[in-house]
């Protein structure tokens, strides 16, 4: 006889970023190579001291930060191996970007100029990417690197120490909102637009200042202007591959739930889908907006879309997988999860839930397989989590000990 077992709560850890949102060919005459080719070899893992947490992805985004004026190379590696602890965390790709971009001054110089042979370069693409995924999980992130990137480049080209905030407009208002100053940044991109009506990115950067003021209405307002004027040009995008129409409907949407209005959210991220039906995180975005209104079942499907276009993205697989939990689907919730466990094994996070999903179908060595790797994997925050784990593990192994017919509790 099977060991019975009372049933088991679902891990009371929120769901990762998605849900918490609810918050070519290079010229003849082009640069080198923006970033290391180490094939599929990642980068050395810094150390961090004995007091760090190194399950902790903050700390190894804290190191970053720290190396960024002096060493952005040794910084993006530090940024990488945070990316790789929480993939779901949008900071450390963000970060990442910039640091790789940091570490190429002269290379930056044109791309923040828009030289054709940089933006367009199979290299620039890749790193781009970064970026790309990073505005996936928070469209709105504070681009508070902007200010050293700007300084790198005007270094480059100047000579070090020589770079100022001059007094246009548009870098008052990158100055202000740097600095955290975002109604005042609202403010003076809007004075920046006045001047240069046709300088259509000013919109986006109002709109991403306002959205940090808790203007939701005011960011929304922007976006509109921003996509009335992308539509008039018949304009896909602006320069850089990140910025599309699909990117500002999705954008809207994040808007429109901040504001609580998830009829307006839903509608808009349709039509983020309607611009490219590729955009796989408006689905994602969809499941969201269901789950906040409690339609499980609506969520579910929505996830599912998302992850036949977006299956690499473990963040996304996890999340997938915590809402088959939570709706009692165990082996539909391990399967997400071991693929999100294959897609990034140093991520704490789906070994938990894969444990459970485990545990509620009476795979017990399984289950104390992944509770074990949770444990190794868990940051202090998951403290409790990592306890209750523990515990989970000596309970199954007495019971898998036990002759047959040891009640598992």
């Amino acid at each position: 006889m099977h060991p019975s077992r009372r049933r088991l709560a679902v891990p009371a850890i929120p769901l990762t970023a998605l849900l918490t949102a609810l918050l070519t060919a290079l010229a003849s005459a082009a640069p080198p190579p923006l970033l290391a080719q180490r094939g599929n070899k990642a980068p050395k893992r810094p150390s961090l001291g004995e007091r760090a947490d190194t399950n902790d992805w903050q700390a190894y985004f804290q190191y970053g930060m720290k190396a960024m004026r002096q060493r952005p190379d040794k910084a993006a590696d530090a940024f990488y191996w945070a990316g790789r602890l929480d993939p779901s965390r949008p900071e450390p790709l963000y970060a990442e970007w910039a640091a790789r971009w940091m570490s190429k001054p002269t290379v930056l110089a044109e791309y923040v100029d828009g030289a054709d042979f940089v933006v367009n370069s199979a290299d620039a693409q890749r790193l781009d990417s970064l970026y790309y995924r990073a505005t996936l999980r928070n469209p709105f992130i504070h681009q508070s690197l902007v200010r050293l990137m700007l300084a790198s480049a005007y270094d480059s080209k100047h000579g070090a120490g020589h770079w100022e905030w001059s007094t246009d407009p548009e870098n008052l208002a990158w100055l202000a909102y740097t600095e955290g100053r975002f109604a005042d940044a609202a403010r003076r991109f809007g004075d920046a637009l006045a001047k240069a009506p046709r300088k259509t990115d000013l919109h986006l950067y109002r709109a991403r200042a306002l959205f940090m003021a808790h203007d939701f209405d005011g960011t929304l307002a922007e976006l509109s202007a921003l996509l009335d004027e992308l539509r008039k040009q018949d304009r896909k995008r602006l320069v850089y591959f990140y910025d599309s129409k699909a990117m500002f409907e999705y954008s809207a949407g994040i808007a429109h739930l901040m504001k609580g209005d998830h009829a307006g959210a839903r509608e808009a991220f349709g039509r983020a889908l309607t611009e490219d039906l590729s955009f796989y995180m408006a689905h994602g975005a969809l499941a969201g907006a269901a789950l906040a209104q409690g339609d499980t079942a609506a969520a579910l499907d929505e996830y599912a879309l998302a992850v036949q276009l977006g299956g690499a993205d473990p963040a996304l697989r996890s999340d997938y997988g915590f809402v088959l939990l939570r709706a009692k689907r165990p082996a539909e919730a391990a399967e997400q999860l071991a693929k999100a466990v294959e897609l990034a094994p140093e991520y704490a996070l789906p070994y938990y839930y894969l444990a459970h999903a485990e545990d509620a179908q009476q795979k017990y060595a399984e289950a104390v397989t992944h509770y074990a790797a949770f444990v190794n994997r868990a940051p202090a925050a998951y403290a409790a989590q990592a306890a209750q784990a523990k515990e989970r593990i000596t309970l199954l192994n007495d019971a898998l000990a036990a002759p047959a017919g040891g009640a598992v509790k």
